[in-house]
């Protein structure tokens, strides 16, 4: 089998850092379930093919942020002001969306290997789908994977008193904040030892600040697609 690139499946050059063949095994390994279930291997499919159309929007973000930040300052004119707060609104919004689209075709994957532990047929079952929700079933279902691990670590378990990664804490706050209320103002300091700093939402807006939260997404999306192809790695080569 020739070896597959984001290029070629999508027409777009590779996300730096990103784990492809690892995320076109998992595709790859799961084909064959379009013969037993089209309908879910569909959705499966699509919530797979969001997580690099989430990332390359995050990672464009990003960088329209950090030109607009280097040509106008963190203190910029309207237009200049406009611009950032679009990238910023885009850069968080399809970040946390990367990972819970992630989440989804996780949830796709176990209804394609155990439907009876991960319900999918109607519209309702999959509007509740969310990553704690996936962290539950996949904890009951398969407790000792690797990937309920991965999940448990990354959104926390209030019952064994393990809290969510602080880098998801934030990334989620800061998207519902901008997707269901405020466009955030920016405390501008002028002189002392914060003299040019610009705070929204608590952090300093700067070159680096997308580009740090953006390391933190590739690392994290990566460590859930590498987990979840070793789960189907295993429960497929059970079943053959």
């Amino acid at each position: 089998m020739s070896t597959q690139t984001i290029k070629d499946i999508l027409g777009f050059d590779a996300l730096p850092g990103f784990t492809e063949e690892a995320y076109f095994m998992v595709h790859n390994l799961l084909i064959n379930y379009k013969d037993i279930d089209l309908e879910t291997w569909k959705e499966f499919a699509a919530g797979w093919n969001a997580i690099l159309y989430r990332l390359r929007a995050c990672k464009d973000y990003s960088e329209e942020f950090i030109r607009s930040i280097q040509n106008a300052s963190n203190a910029p004119p309207p237009d200049d002001r406009y611009v950032q707060e679009k990238s910023l609104f885009g850069f968080f919004m399809n970040g946390l969306s990367a990972i819970e689209s992630a989440c989804y075709a996780l949830y796709a994957i176990g209804a394609l290997i155990n439907l009876s532990a991960f319900p999918f047929s109607t519209e309702k079952e999959k509007k509740k789908i969310c990553p704690t929700i996936v962290y539950r079933l996949f904890k009951k279902a398969y407790p000792t994977a690797s990937i309920t691990v991965t999940l448990k670590n990354l959104f926390g378990d209030q019952k064994e008193s393990i809290n969510a990664d602080s880098r998801f804490i934030r990334w989620e706050s800061f998207r519902n904040k901008l997707a269901h209320r405020i466009s955030p103002p920016r405390h501008i300091f002028s002189g002392g030892e914060n003299d040019g700093k610009a705070l929204w939402l608590g952090i300093n807006l700067d070159e680096n600040t997308t580009h740090a939260y953006y390391d933190w997404l590739i690392l994290t999306v990566n460590r859930l697609i590498q987990n979840i192809r070793q789960f189907v790695e295993d429960k497929v080569r059970v079943s053959k």
